[in-house]
């Protein structure tokens, strides 16, 4: 295998990043996707709670200002003239009909209001229950309350007209307390006739009846009619114009179209069943829709809560009929405690599985393209280096056949790496053999002190025995250790410690014969071998080095004076003895001398 197919082979791992780089990018991709298509259905299905909301919201105000029209008690009939009903039908334009029925829910009358909606549509007749028996009995136990608790709402308002007659004799009429007590009393004041409404959710059947144009149920306003006795007489219904939900819906899906998404859902759940058309979404995936956790897989759910039937009698009851007009924030609160109908925009995961295909093309369309450009950059490479190298093999080879470097060395070098590879060569030989020299020295030297290290003196110590065999001369191991050494290192700092351990080695090197061998094992130990002495030249050898220490101070830079002793152990070395048991014998010596004190030499007994 030549060198070129090599290059061509060693980077083809570079493939590898650029696939998992395209990889990543998809997955980063698929990952905004998911993102953004999550946010899109949750800000839709908030836009449209918003939308869905301010409709009901203000049908509930205008119903609200219409009651107060069909509140007043009947004199002489038992249901309000038609030009009443028309005129409250006009009146209102979120409403598609009025319907009159009697005490039990059976209808009397009806009239379609003239919006764009229902003005061409032909009035029919409706037969049967319209209200369902609980609206009824809901809405004549509603009345009957308000009916007894008349007489309660009269004494506030005495109460509280007396209580701001008081304030209003004492001049306290820029007050906190003046100020809303005149508010409570206009609202009691225009609301306390107001009779109760009840709201309900259906009519599927009469609104087929009636041919409106919306399909199923709707919200049912409901007031009951009384005559001045005090008796309900009847009941009035108004129907909301489903087709205001429908618009919000169409213009959400509408939205979402723009949007180049095609297979979505903008759709009314009311607990768990669809009151609005569906197309993609399963409808049994409500039951456990939960958007936070929703798989991508199953599609995209934005789900928010709307005002419904609970949430507008949830307010009409709070409220008391002493506040008309609802908040949005208000409402909000009340659409998270009470709804049971909720807003769902639902993505269809076939939406999701196309763009990602889209994507794939993209990122598959990039990798070839990048993998093309990376062969051919590499074939490049390759050429350049192999013809190099080739070269650089033709001038090699004419240097060996004419043994002659500087031939080699007049030859032209290349203007790039494989150029400099050449001129390198031959600097790189004539450094080896420095450089091994230098690596010698410091594998046998301590760093700090210049002398020997251990495995450098053992070495030394088994040449010197094997010449005293040989010669039958003596030979002395001499082991040093720095008394209280450690607290130079902590009263003047471990450098200062270094300048003493370097200050012994020259006090060593001045006594010690050029025959001897001086070493630092480790810390502050020091062991020299002392060739051919004889007993009484060892000890006098020892004793100088003690003595000149002693008398020697360390003297810093700072003018600083540091003291310091030395404790040995001076013993001879028999030839039948090996390196390791001679140095535990001086080993022992030079503990006895910390044990008598230290700054003595112990020597071997004969």
């Amino acid at each position: 295998m030549n060198i070129r197919t090599r290059i061509i082979i060693s980077l083809l791992p570079v493939l590898l990043p650029i696939v998992m780089m395209d990889i990543l990018e998809y997955r980063s991709e698929r990952e905004q996707l998911d993102n953004s298509l999550s946010h899109m259905v949750s800000y839709a299905a908030s836009v449209g709670t918003r939308e869905l909301n301010e409709v009901f919201r203000a049908s509930y105000d205008q119903f609200h200002h219409t009651a107060a029209n069909l509140s007043q008690c009947l004199v002489d009939s038992e249901s309000p003239s038609n030009d009443v009903m028309e005129s409250v039908l006009k009146n209102t334009s979120k409403f598609s009909a009025l319907i009159l029925s009697d005490t039990q829910g059976h209808e009397r009358r009806t009239l379609l209001s003239i919006s764009p909606a229902t003005r061409h549509m032909l009035r029919r007749n409706i037969e049967g229950q319209l209200l369902s028996v609980e609206v009824v009995e809901r809405l004549k136990a509603d009345y009957q309350h308000w009916l007894d608790n008349k007489d309660q709402r009269l004494k506030r308002f005495a109460l509280l007209s007396n209580e701001l007659e008081s304030l209003r004799k004492q001049g306290e009429l820029m007050s906190r307390r003046f100020r809303l007590l005149s508010h409570q009393l206009s609202h009691l004041s225009e609301h306390q006739d107001h009779l109760p409404i009840v709201i309900s959710f259906g009519g599927e059947a009469m609104i087929r009846t009636l041919g409106l144009p919306f399909a199923n149920n709707s919200l049912l306003f409901s007031i009951p009619v009384q005559n001045c006795n005090g008796k309900m007489v009847g009941i009035i219904t108004l129907i909301l114009d489903w087709t205001q939900v429908e618009d919000v819906l169409f213009r959400l899906r509408q939205q979402l179209n723009l949007q180049d998404l095609e297979r979505v859902d903008v759709a009314l759940f009311y607990r768990h069943a669809a009151i609005t058309p569906v197309r993609y979404l399963d409808r049994t995936k409500i039951l456990v829709a939960e958007p936070q956790k929703s798989d991508p897989d199953d599609g995209y759910m934005g789900i928010a809560n709307v005002v419904d039937v609970a949430v507008l009698n949830a307010h009409e009851s709070r409220v008391g009929f002493a506040e008309i007009n609802m908040l949005t924030k208000e409402l909000k609160n009340l659409a998270r405690k009470f709804s049971f109908t909720k807003l769902l925009v639902y993505v269809d995961p076939l939406e999701r599985e196309y763009r990602l295909k889209e994507i794939g093309w993209r990122m598959a369309g990039w990798s070839m393209l990048s993998m093309a450009i990376l062969l051919l950059m590499t074939l490049g490479i390759a050429h350049s280096i192999t013809n190099g190298l080739k070269k650089l093999e033709q001038r090699m080879n004419y240097a060996a056949h004419n043994s002659s470097e500087v031939a080699f060395l007049q030859q032209v070098y290349r203007a790039d790496e494989i150029g400099q590879l050449e001129r390198v060569f031959h600097f790189m030989l004539k450094k080896l053999a420095e450089k091994e020299q230098q690596l010698q020295t410091l594998a046998s030297t301590d760093n700090l002190t210049r002398l020997m290290n251990r495995h450098a003196f053992t070495v030394a110590a088994d040449r010197a025995q094997a010449l005293a065999k040989r010669n039958g001369s003596d030979i002395y191991l001499l082991l040093f250790d720095l008394d209280y050494f450690k607290n130079i290192n902590d009263r003047f700092g471990h450098s200062t410690g270094d300048l003493a351990l370097c200050h012994f080695t020259q006090i060593l090197k001045q006594n010690l014969r050029s025959v001897d061998s001086p070493s630092r094992i480790g810390g502050e130990e020091f062991l020299c071998l002392l060739s051919g002495p004889t007993r009484q030249d060892a000890q006098g050898i020892a004793e100088r080095i003690r003595k000149q220490l002693q008398n020697s101070p360390l003297v810093l830079d700072d003018g600083t004076s540091v003291s310091f002793t030395v404790s040995g152990g001076l013993c001879a070395w028999p030839v039948n003895l090996s390196y390791d048991q001679v140095f535990v014998q001086v080993d022992k010596l030079l503990y006895e001398a910390k044990k008598q004190g230290r700054n003595c030499i112990v020597i071997e007994p004969n």
